[in-house]
């Protein structure tokens, strides 16, 4: 077996380890590291001994065929046919769940099907190759020439492509694969309480900006930032939001520091190997987020995901001054993939604080899947020009109006989700939702035109209907 393909299998192998035991290791506290390593090397080997003989397998069931006859030796993998399984492998990536996982397994045997009836001389082989003949007898009956074979050029260039898609496999599928891991790695590491979620903030970063201490704030407003977060400063978009917020509504109290892509609440920026990665491939720091979010909707990981960030969230309003029962409204407000944890905390905040929720959406991308229950009412921003929201409304079978019982369609039908057009902002650019360059026809830049809204939905639910 080639060494590309002993790698590729290998990978494979850890991927589908990775999928099926590192669920259970979440479910599970106290289970210790070398245990979990243990675990791992002993399914990446069963794993990858059941991949590497599928082919023999497939092969002796196929001689005990009727008509089976062998006419050469049981097929082996090729690159082509494996690199495949570094996307069925990863069950461990939360996009893909079992149904997807099966089809795309289904689908590499279909590949090995063909060499297999070759090599085992079955009935198949034998009626396909009549079938052949008789067409071309039909073709020769109606004056038609056979077709043309194709030439030199056609067959190298399919075989060009033949050679670069294992070689694009093997250098993406590693990566992928890592992140994937990575990205379970911390929520298993808060469940199986290896560490300790970090509490207190870094000197100079304050819990809450806006409203003094001297007295309560009219509202406690949170903001959940896109993929770009990996500090607990704000971001730049992120932050001209948050800012303007602050100056149109002083007696508010402000929180941007939560960390929505870290059960640990330990941002990117912090870790010495990611501030390497940064300096030389920081589109993987947008990548390790992104997968965060499937992670927080993954069916498997999605409780312990919602508790671990629901309690970092109920943890900063405290210490920014926040008494449980008290009956101050508290406001989640995210962008783009905050939208997933804002919805998922929503039960987590309810148990520890009691307090009434207001969430505002703005490009939300999330799942449907969380019960929005406790919720007082979520205001969805959206635009027609919003593509990556669009998205996550085709890509999430619990935000179809076809699944009535998820939690989404649950609180459409309880009337807690109205919709705010906000076109024709997009979701990135210099037209989006929170850029300060774009004017709208009233005038307005977007970012204006923005925090107008979002102030207005917060005094709905606030006793004061303008700043002091």
């Amino acid at each position: 077996m080639p060494s590309v393909v002993v790698a590729l299998v290998l990978l494979a192998g850890l991927s589908e380890a990775a999928g099926r035991i590192l669920p259970l290791v979440a479910r599970r506290p106290r289970v210790s590291p070398p245990v979990v390593a243990g675990l791992l090397l002993t399914g990446t080997a069963v794993e990858s001994a059941v991949i590497a003989l599928w082919p023999l397998t497939a092969f002796t069931l196929a001689e005990l065929l009727p008509y089976a006859t062998a006419s050469g030796a049981a097929p082996g993998w090729t690159a082509g046919q494996v690199a495949p399984m570094l996307l069925g492998a990863v069950i461990a990536f939360p996009l893909l769940g079992p149904a997807l996982h099966l089809m795309l397994l289904t689908g590499v045997g279909a590949g090995l099907a063909g060499p297999v009836a070759a090599a085992s001389g079955g009935r198949l082989v034998r009626r396909g190759l009549r079938g052949r003949r008789r067409g071309r007898a039909r073709r020769r009956r109606r004056g038609r020439t056979t077709p043309r074979r194709p030439d030199r050029h056609h067959r190298d260039t399919e075989a060009d492509g033949m050679t670069w898609f294992p070689l694009v496999a093997l250098v993406l599928g590693p990566v992928l694969l890592v992140e994937a891991l990575l990205a379970r790695y911390e929520v298993m590491l808060y469940t199986a309480g290896w560490r300790t979620p970090a509490a207190d903030l870094p000197p100079g970063v304050p819990y809450a900006r806006g409203a003094g201490p001297d007295r309560p704030p009219a509202a406690y407003l949170v903001y959940l930032d896109g993929i770009g977060k990996r500090r607990f400063t704000d971001t730049r978009d992120g932050g001209q939001l948050v800012k303007a917020l602050i100056a149109a509504a002083p007696d508010l109290r402000v929180l941007g520091q939560v960390q929505p892509y870290s059960p640990l609440a330990a941002p990117l920026a912090d870790r010495p190997v990611w501030v390497r990665i940064r300096r030389h491939a920081g589109l993987l720091l947008f990548l390790h987020n992104v997968m965060q979010i499937f992670v927080a909707a993954d069916r498997r990981y999605r409780p312990l995901y919602n508790r671990a960030v629901g309690a970092q969230i109920a943890g900063q309003l405290r210490r920014a001054g926040y008494r449980p029962d008290s009956g101050i409204p508290v406001v989640l407000l995210s962008y783009s993939g905050g939208a997933q944890v804002a919805t998922g905390a929503v039960p987590e905040l309810h148990a520890r604080l009691g307090a009434p929720l207001l969430l505002i959406t703005l490009g939300g991308f999330h799942n449907g899947a969380n019960d929005l229950t406790h919720a007082l009412h979520l205001h969805q921003l959206t635009s027609a020009h919003d593509r990556i929201e669009r998205v996550g409304t085709w890509l999430f079978p619990q935000r179809w109006r076809l699944l009535r019982g998820s939690g989404w369609n649950r609180a459409r039908r309880a009337g807690k989700v109205t919709v705010h057009r906000m076109d024709p902002a997009t979701h990135l650019g210099r037209r989006s939702y929170i850029s300060p360059h774009s004017h709208r026809p009233d005038g307005r830049s977007h970012l204006e035109h923005t925090t107008d809204t979002v102030l207005a939905l917060v005094r709905t639910v606030t006793a004061t209907d303008a700043p002091p």
